[in-house]
């Protein structure tokens, strides 16, 4: 019995250090400077979700700017050098809240990924944060855009 116990502990912390080192793939978590979040719960306001940019983020303050005043329509828009950092953006429908986070890999591809909650009605949920730009060269696959 102590030996069958040893051999499951043992497969056990194998399976996981594999687990882990699979994991890893040259892809570290990337720290969410400053993040914020919302929704917009008044269905003749659903169209504002198509502000959000199809890329999954903004790198330039005109855009940012046009999200802001639209989503957060009481808060001043925050300053943010668009030269070292990107803002992240993700949209969830329905009254939902959601968060961002998002790793990068050893080539400089930033990949988004985001959880949400799942509450039907009208409306949407949004996420916008703030990372830090350096070694990142492309987003989802796709190379960064100019700044607009």
């Amino acid at each position: 019995m102590h030996r069958w116990s040893l051999l499951l502990c043992a497969a056990l912390f194998a399976g996981l250090a594999v687990s882990v080192s699979g994991q890893g793939g040259g892809k570290k978590e990337v720290k969410i400077e400053k993040a914020w979040t919302g929704r917009i719960v008044e269905k003749d306001k659903e169209p504002l979700r198509k502000l959000a940019p199809a890329l999954g983020y903004v790198s330039g303050p005109k855009a940012f700017a046009t999200i802001w005043k639209a989503w957060r329509t009481e808060d001043k828009v925050p300053e943010v050098d668009f030269s070292t950092k990107l803002i992240l953006v993700g949209t969830v429908s329905g009254p939902n809240e959601m968060k961002l986070s998002a790793v990068a890999d050893d080539q400089g591809n930033l990949t988004i990924k985001s959880v949400a909650t799942l509450v039907g009605g009208p409306g949407f949920g949004y996420a916008l944060v703030q990372v830090d730009r350096d070694g990142i060269k492309s987003v989802q696959g796709k190379p960064l855009q100019k700044d607009e």
